[in-house]
């Protein structure tokens, strides 16, 4: 199973490059990860309410919504390009992945994404392995995968008229290389023109925009605006061109996509934000969440408390974690002996940090390929859940840690649905 698994991932370009390391077969869990009706159900409130904040921040922290600006800091180099952006098309078209658990009582939201979401190509792939070499020879019947391919599609579609995509991120890539040259490659069988490249291989003649020598009209930009070069950088000079006619996507609704958001969400402090069916969602299902800091500020219970010496009381009940960083880096466990230490280094932080209370799903049993052995653990799991103003699309991360990352030793899992 081990070597066939290996072939057939090698086929798919279903393929993962460790830091450091020659790229190897995307890590993924030979168990379906089966996802029942009410389950989807009870998500697509959820992923409603948090996109609707998504798309409301931008203004909300241009206009100075009072505490959005310290839950929600900007980079200077994020700001220099958001300065560029044509305010009358509003926040731009967004698609958001929400991170979630899936407990007893319901979904568990940790945190929101909202650019390199990555997957598309990825779990596509993966339910096509399982079903292969898993599903049918085992005679399981289940109902379909969701097709992340298919929904950028329809996304993309929606977002604007024109089938000429170019697709663009900065190198290096990794770790975990990039999907976007197969996203790419099947929109291409799909009948669209699509292209992918750096953000500096953009080119314009005629007033005709090309990447890599191929007509564009629109660009997918798979890179936070923070991450970018300047904007006064000569190399991109025609990426600029199109940020400011408003030809690229997602918008700057996307760059809201901090830890912090859920600080939003679980704080009377910006109830007012929300209508009531939107706070009784966030009660439900998003754990307390504040910026680390020296600071008061009200507890779960909602009683007020000096934030940093409450966090020591307890410690067992939360985690840190930064507030924009992804791939699981830089998470600190209540448990752990530096407990103190990464609160000391928060408070002089200010903006970078964020308190989580640990609500964690039940552990479940899959099967995951290590080297040439087929391992039983029992991981942890999160659930990836795309919205993008249609339908829901998803995936899902297995780890037998507890950080539930590929990054941190983690594994893909294919998402099907319950056969109806």
């Amino acid at each position: 199973m081990a070597r066939r698994l290996r072939v057939e991932s090698l086929r798919r370009r279903f393929i993962y490059r460790p830091k450091g390391r020659k790229p190897i077969p995307h890590p993924l869990a030979l168990d379906p990860f089966v996802l029942r009706e009410n389950q989807t159900r009870d998500l697509l409130p959820l992923a409603k309410a948090v996109f609707r904040l998504h798309l409301r921040l931008p203004a909300l922290y241009r206009d100075g919504f009072p505490g959005i600006g310290e839950a929600c800091p900007l980079e200077k180099r994020a700001l220099e390009w958001l300065a560029l952006w044509p305010s009358r098309r509003g926040p731009g078209p967004l698609v958001i992945r929400l991170d979630v658990g899936l407990g007893p009582r319901g979904p568990v939201m940790y945190e929101t994404n909202a650019t390199a979401l990555a997957g598309f190509h990825y779990h596509t792939q993966a339910a096509a392995i399982v079903k292969e070499l898993v599903l049918d020879p085992s005679g399981v019947r289940l109902g379909d995968a969701p097709d992340l391919l298919d929904f950028l599609r329809r996304w993309l579609a929606a977002a604007g008229r024109s089938k000429r995509v170019g697709f663009v991120e900065p190198r290096p890539f990794g770790p975990g290389d990039t999907e976007m040259p197969e996203v790419a490659r099947h929109l291409r069988t799909l009948g669209w023109e699509t292209s992918w490249g750096t953000p500096s291989e953009l080119s314009r003649s005629r007033g005709v925009f090309a990447l890599r020598g191929r007509p564009v009209e629109r660009v997918f930009r798979d890179v936070c605006l923070k991450d970018m070069p300047s904007p006064s950088s000569p190399r991109l000079r025609v990426f600029r061109a199109m940020f400011e006619a408003g030809l690229t996507v997602p918008g700057p609704a996307a760059e809201f996509d901090h830890k912090a958001m859920l600080e939003l969400c679980t704080s009377e402090e910006f109830s007012s934000l929300f209508t009531a069916a939107e706070r009784r969602i966030f009660r439900a299902c998003v754990p307390w969440t504040r910026v680390a800091r020296a600071r008061k500020t009200s507890g779960p219970d909602g009683r007020a408390v000096d934030l940093l010496e409450f966090l020591r009381r307890a410690p067992s009940l939360w985690l840190l974690k930064p507030n924009r960083d992804c791939g699981g880096a830089g998470i600190v466990f209540g448990s752990e002996k530096n407990w103190d230490a990464a609160l000391e280094r928060a408070a002089r932080e200010p903006g970078r940090w964020v308190v989580q209370e640990r609500r964690q799903a039940p552990a479940v049993s899959m099967l995951i390929p290590r080297g040439d052995r087929i391992e039983s653990s029992p991981c942890r799991a999160a659930l990836g859940v795309y919205y993008g103003g249609q339908g829901l699309g998803f995936y899902a991360r297995v780890s037998p840690g507890r950080i539930v990352n590929v990054a941190q030793g983690g594994a893909l899992a294919a998402v099907f649905f319950s056969k109806k």
